[in-house]
């Protein structure tokens, strides 16, 4: 198939669709639905299921400290023609902004 002819083909596809017998087909107009109205809303606030501060987290952004204290899996990510592995990372070691550490752990690939 010429590259004209896939171009044209592919036109074709975005401007109209015909049947087997050749008829353009169109969709049918869209049904018009009425706004649903305005409501006013009150959320109530439970007391029982606050969560404790405790504080932490991590404070953007994060540094990898050295790419030599990357861990890796034994298997490898394989791309779907089966031609590329890229190595499965395990973990990662970074610093935060607050000069804390932070490990990253992954799951190993499928």
């Amino acid at each position: 198939m010429s590259d004209k002819r896939l171009q044209e083909d592919l036109v074709s596809l975005t401007e109209y669709a015909v049947d087997a017998q050749g008829r353009q087909l169109k969709l049918p107009p869209a049904k018009v639905k009425a706004a649903l109205p305005a409501v006013a809303a009150i959320a109530a606030k439970n007391n029982d299921q606050q969560i404790p501060a405790t504080g932490g987290g991590i404070a953007s952004p994060l540094t990898e400290t050295d790419i030599a204290d990357r861990t890796y899996h034994a298997a490898y990510y394989t791309s779907t023609d089966g031609l590329i592995q890229i190595p499965a990372i395990a973990s990662m070691k970074f610093t935060d902004a607050n000069s804390a550490e932070v490990m990253l752990e992954f799951d190993s690939p499928p």
